[in-house]
């Protein structure tokens, strides 16, 4: 059997085994979040021929504008194959997306090193990592950006090696990595980074004129952003709005460090060990490895190699800028769980990618094989109690006691004339498809600072119920983040209490 027979077998079977887990950690369900449910409402508005938009709490059709359509666009189609089921077929995608996510990450990591032991090791890794196995167990966008952003960039990695100007395979080549970005960044606005690394890309890992440069990066741009910028216009001629966000500094950086060691602790260890072991325990084993790799490092790189490094380099100076100026609640530990999982996967190949790029002596290729061998067996044990718990309760909104929450049984005998005020407007939309409006919150999430509008929403809303068109309905969770205390309201306001949920 040649090497290629058999990576192919590995990839294969490696694809098959994620597939397998990803129907295990949603046997109860997909996971649903705010986010989710935004998702299947514009599928479900597409497949009604409303178009790509979402109800308000108004019971009104507003136009999508928060998140691009690329993932309600897909749900919309798979949803075709499951009867309109939306929680079907947002699980149907990712057990997908979960093995040809994982087979391609391999087939990255053989295409650079040649190495069949090096890709089985990307497979476990792809498959029992802690934030990997969250995303593919929730209705996210996050399995799909995936995809469509290595997918680009593996064309793009294609496209390197091609010495000819802009014909046959080499422009067909780079259309496809154009197209493929394009579509990542209509799935998620973070797909720009994509975009920019391929830019560099072809500037920085080609020998070739700086003429020909331009129109290569010229094609590309144009391909990759031309989609985004369509769907940004749309979104001002309709709203005056390009994407509901606010650009505000927010002064998080010691916040960020903190993420950054959380980050480090779950990529490295699974969490396992207290964060602050983590900084330096991290910070040896990386500096140790970048001492060797400069040490026994081949005299030139492939520019191969540069590839991931861009989309590295880009990604992170985007989620930076992003989190310090538009969004400071993506610093919510499940939220840059989520958001980094990109990083961890380019991150996985550039260290593995690494590896062939340097002539090592005997006793340092034994040390690196005993060392994958252990974090392997590492992986799988610690990744088992999540699995676990994933396979036996729904996450979040899909959880059993939100299926059974008495407080939503109470909601569904509510006069449809009412207002219903609650900190549960999703789960309320999800189950019963019942427009509502949300208690402002006392903190925003977008700055972390104190809402403005805080009080005088509230008496509005005190005002509605004491006239009797108006109620409020409280689901209460400890478990949960902080929520506006409308219990307090009591004795002006209806409230449903529901303890256990």
């Amino acid at each position: 059997m040649s090497r290629t027979t058999a990576f192919l077998a590995v990839a294969f079977t490696g694809g098959i085994a994620a597939g397998i887990v990803g129907a295990v950690i949603t046997r109860p369900g997909i996971g649903v979040s705010p986010d989710s449910i935004v998702y299947m409402a514009a599928a479900q508005s597409i497949t009604e021929g409303h178009g790509i938009t979402m109800p308000a709490a108004n019971g009104q059709d507003v136009p999508l504008t928060h998140f691009p359509p690329g993932y309600p666009l897909a749900l919309a189609f798979t949803a075709f194959f499951f009867a309109h089921h939306f929680l079907l077929a947002a699980k149907a995608l990712n057990i997908l997306l979960f093995g040809a996510n994982t087979a391609l990450v391999a087939g990255w990591v053989y295409r650079r090193t040649r190495r069949l032991s090096l890709a089985a090791f990307s497979l476990v890794i792809s498959i029992f990592a802690l934030d990997f196995l969250r995303i593919y167990s929730m209705a996210w966008s996050e399995p799909l950006f995936l995809f469509l952003t290595f997918g680009g960039l593996l064309f793009l990695d294609f496209y390197i090696e091609v010495p000819s100007p802009l014909v046959g395979e080499g422009k067909g080549l780079l259309l496809l990595a154009a197209l493929f970005s394009a579509a990542a960044v209509l799935t998620r606005y973070a797909g720009i980074a994509g975009i920019c690394a391929g830019l560099l890309a072809v500037f920085f890992c080609q020998k070739k004129r700086l003429r020909q440069k331009l129109k290569e990066s010229t094609l590309f741009g144009f391909v990759a952003g031309l989609p985004i910028a369509l769907w940004l216009w749309r979104n001002f001629l309709l709203t005056h709005d390009a994407t509901t966000r606010k650009f505000v500094f927010h002064p998080v950086l010691g916040q960020i460090r903190l993420a950054a060691q959380s980050t480090l602790s779950l990529w490295l260890f699974q969490g396992q060990l207290p964060i602050a072991w983590t900084s330096w325990v991290g910070t040896v084993i990386v500096l140790v490895f970048g001492f060797l790799w400069l040490r026994y490092k081949k005299p030139s790189l492939s520019p191969h190699f540069l590839l991931p490094l861009l989309f590295l380099l880009s990604y992170t100076i985007l989620m930076v800028a992003i989190i310090l100026f538009v969004e400071a609640q993506l610093l919510v530990p499940d939220e840059y769980d989520r958001i980094l999982c990109p990083l961890h996967v380019v991150f996985l190949i550039a260290f593995l990618a690494a590896v062939p790029e340097g002539v090592w002596p005997r006793i340092v290729r034994n040390v690196f094989g005993l060392t994958a061998i252990g974090a392997s067996f590492f992986f799988v044990y610690a990744s088992a109690g999540t699995i676990s718990e994933f396979a036996q309760e729904g996450q979040q909104f899909a959880n059993t006691s939100w299926k059974t929450s008495p407080t939503l049984e109470v909601v569904r005998h509510i006069a449809p004339t009412m207002h219903v005020y609650t900190n549960g407007r999703m789960p309320i939309y999800l189950y019963l498809h019942r427009p509502c409006f949300e208690i402002p919150p006392k903190v925003l999430l977008s700055s972390l600072q104190p809402n403005p509008d805080y009080q005088k929403v509230m008496k509005k809303i005190a005002e509605e119920v004491r006239q009797g068109i108006a109620v409020v309905v409280d689901f209460f969770d400890r478990r949960s983040a902080p929520v506006p205390d409308v219990g307090r309201m009591a004795n002006a306001v209806a409230s449903f209490t529901a303890k256990n949920r």
